[in-house]
């Protein structure tokens, strides 16, 4: 059996279709149990094209970047991956992947927010490092002696 349940988040202007499937079996004594298994459609990061996004922007996040997400989000990540996993990655011994990075922001709105902030700040300084280094280019250029 199927069940479709929509719910409408305002505050994330976020409509969601939760799919619920229940799989159950004949043989009740061979010790096999009916399983309950939920997938959350039409998250803000599952529509394609921000997913895409999302994951060329995950790409390009430092390492000291995915140590400060697992620092900040690790309850979260307690959820997505094991207490031991976690603590891994906030204390800095591996990094989160991708594709943890990418599941994070798919079930928390202030993850992708944290995520687009730090991708912002580490932009930042790669434009300024490339002002810099175009000034002593162009300073090279005008004082060929130089």
């Amino acid at each position: 059996m199927i069940f479709l349940f929509k719910i409408n988040l305002p505050t994330l202007n976020v409509e969601s279709n939760i799919y619920i499937t229940l799989h159950s079996t004949d043989n009740v004594e061979s010790g096999k149990m009916s399983t309950l298994q939920v997938s959350k459609k039409n998250s803000p990061v599952s529509h394609t094209g921000n997913k895409d996004l999302f994951s060329r922007v995950v790409e390009s996040l430092s390492l000291e970047a995915r140590e400060v997400l697992a620092n900040e989000f690790y309850e979260e990540l307690k959820e997505i991956r094991s207490r031991q996993a976690a603590s891994q990655l906030a204390r800095g011994r591996k990094h989160m992947s991708n594709e943890t990075i990418m599941e994070l922001i798919s079930r928390s709105s202030s993850a992708r927010k944290r995520v687009l902030e730090l991708a912002k700040e580490e932009a930042e300084k790669v434009l300024q490092a490339i002002e810099a280094i175009e000034e002593d280019v162009q300073e090279g250029q005008e004082d060929p002696e130089g």
